[in-house]
């Protein structure tokens, strides 16, 4: 199988292609029409998460992707958005030799069992398929900008080094550009030279290593999200470990909570001066009850490190049945994190840009219905006035021909005709309504007395 589909509240996302076909891509539907498409801020992103570059695989992928449909003059159109990248520096001769061989920790062994093959360079469990999702991410970052909702992100440890803490309460618009626009977001840039001098060693060492990654989002506003299953946080963390190689999704101080105290970690209340209700601190990280609290979102995933290295391992021949020894050959990450990141950015920003166009799709729908009302209440005051002007009328007629105002015959036939025409549902309401207007009649009536 060669395509993957998410299905959120109002996206639905399939992914095509594998590692080494001839290409790879994502068919986005429900995208809003009218968003301007700024190619240079997606082509941004989308070159950091590329190979190629120092601390990326060594395959040669500029990773130009095209927009086969959805998108016409820079701007979408509301149709379904074909993002296709092309493969360019596909060498499955690198795979020829562990053509039947498990690479340990790796997607071959769910590919295997599943499908009973092993497909080259993990096929649909290849990193290499979140390329179109860094586009997907780019796009609905830009509309989440429209929104005043800025995104960023920061590699808060790579193997042993660790970087530096901030407090998610005064994250600046400064910082977040700058983690935007680095190759190596750290908060202490000091960070990137060891981390360089981390991956020539790992290199040499023919290994590799894991990482954490902090996302975090502001200016998004309380109350998106849901309870239960409709929970922003299940959306996020769905979409995170959709992410080959993620092995952990927290929100704010995630695991530190298994051995804090309520007293310690809990998010005081206050009103500000503009009587919105804010938290002190922020150690639940924006969301609580699956819902966003209008406080900062700090998500935190790690990813382990690379199955793919040069070190000899044990593993198995599925051909011949037998135990066996590997030492992968091949083009790999020492630490997928690096470019990790950049997907995982996107996960956040595709899954909160779904959930707010839901919500405004909510809202669209309630305004629209209470504008069917308001035209059905207009054609009810007219009806209205008919029946009170004709029951003034009746009034008269019955004091020229002195008779009872009340007519309980009457208005038991009058009920009964009405309730017949009423969906059940209805119907106790119903009744209260016309005996309403019955009760106003007589008073109508008895003033023409």
């Amino acid at each position: 199988m060669k395509n993957t589909i998410w299905t959120g509240d109002v996206f639905t996302m399939r992914l095509y292609g594998a590692s080494h076909d001839g290409h790879i891509g994502c068919i986005l539907s429900n995208f809003p029409k009218g968003v301007v498409v700024d190619k240079k801020y997606i082509d941004h992103f989308v070159r950091r998460r590329a190979p190629g570059n120092f601390y990326g695989s060594g395959r040669r992928e500029p990773d130009h992707y095209e927009f086969v449909s959805g998108v016409v003059e820079g701007v979408t159109t509301g149709e379904e958005i074909d993002i296709r990248i092309v493969n360019q520096d596909v060498r499955k001769s690198d795979y020829e030799k562990m053509r039947y061989l498990l690479r340990p920790s790796h997607g071959d062994y769910a590919s295997y069992v599943k499908y009973n093959k092993i497909d080259s360079g993990g096929g649909v469990f290849s990193g290499r398929m979140t390329a179109s999702l860094v586009v997907v991410g780019a796009l609905c970052d830009l509309y989440l900008k429209s929104q005043g909702i800025l995104t960023a992100a920061h590699l808060a440890q790579i193997g042993t080094i660790e970087d530096a803490k901030t407090d998610d309460m005064a994250i600046t618009t400064e910082l977040m550009h700058r983690l935007n626009q680095a190759h190596l977001p750290f908060i202490d840039t000091t960070k990137e030279l060891a981390v360089q001098k981390l991956i020539e060693q790992l290199r040499e060492e023919k290994d590799a290593t894991g990482g954490e990654i902090q996302i975090f989002m502001t200016g998004l506003q309380a109350g998106a999200g849901g309870e239960l299953f409709g929970n922003l946080e299940c959306k996020i963390a769905g979409l995170c470990y959709a992410v080959p190689g993620v092995k952990s999704v927290s929100f704010g101080l995630g695991e530190q909570f298994k051995g804090a105290r309520s007293s310690e970690v809990n998010d005081e209340f206050y009103y500000d001066e503009h009587q919105n209700i804010k938290t002190y601190t922020n150690f639940n990280g924006g969301i609580l009850g699956g819902v966003t609290t209008g406080m900062p979102l700090v998500v935190s995933c790690v990813m382990k490190p690379t199955p793919s290295i040069g070190k000899t391992q044990r593993t198995v021949n599925v051909q011949t049945k037998t135990n066996t020894t590997i030492s992968i050959q091949g083009r790999h990450d020492v630490c997928i994190a690096l470019r990790g990141l950049w997907v995982l950015r996107a996960c956040l920003c595709i899954a909160v840009a779904d959930t707010l166009m839901a919500m405004q799709t909510e809202e669209a729908s309630l305004e629209d219905m209470r504008k069917e009302i308001d035209e059905i209440d207009g054609m009810m005051a007219e009806l209205f006035n008919c029946r009170m002007n004709l029951s003034a009328k009746i009034g008269k007629l019955k004091q020229k021909n002195r008779q009872n105002i009340k007519d309980d015959n009457r208005e038991k036939v009058v009920l009964q005709r009405v309730m017949a025409r009423l969906e059940e549902q209805n119907k106790p309401y119903g009744a209260a309504y016309i005996e309403k207007i019955m009760e106003l009649s007589r008073r109508k009536q008895e003033e023409e007395l």
